[in-house]
């Protein structure tokens, strides 16, 4: 099955850290990330689980020459700050990736070091 059908129905994450979703700060919690049907395929929603926070992003596919042994959402850290990333699912070597935005561009260029952040994908 693809990774956009397989998104569409559902990934669930928990996140042990506030983090940004384009250009929205999420808190840490437990989310859901889907992508809506009538978007093809260009935009993915994250939910909080109790529904109080929700953000869209743009996506675009993204490739993996090592398909990870663990589903995963992935995020960049640049800073103290936490910006959410990719998702790749197990086994599969194709993914989604979020697109930049402009503050995630800046806080970039004024870090010194960006490190990457993951956390499991429930359920899979």
């Amino acid at each position: 099955m693809p990774l956009a059908a397989q998104v569409a129905f559902g990934v669930k994450f928990t996140a042990p850290f506030p983090f940004y979703v384009g250009d929205t700060l999420m808190p840490s919690g437990s989310y859901s990330l889907t992508q809506p049907d009538d978007l093809f395929n260009k935009v993915a929603q994250i939910k909080s689980d109790d529904g109080s926070h929700s953000a869209y992003i743009n996506i675009s596919p993204t490739e993996s020459l090592d398909p990870p042994r663990q589903s995963k959402v992935v995020f960049k850290k640049y800073g103290g700050t936490l910006y959410f990333d990719r998702v790749l699912l197990q086994g599969d070597t194709d993914g989604i990736a979020a697109e930049s935005t402009k503050a995630e561009k800046k806080a970039k260029e004024m870090a010194s070091v960006g490190e990457e952040r993951s956390v499991t994908v429930a359920g899979q």
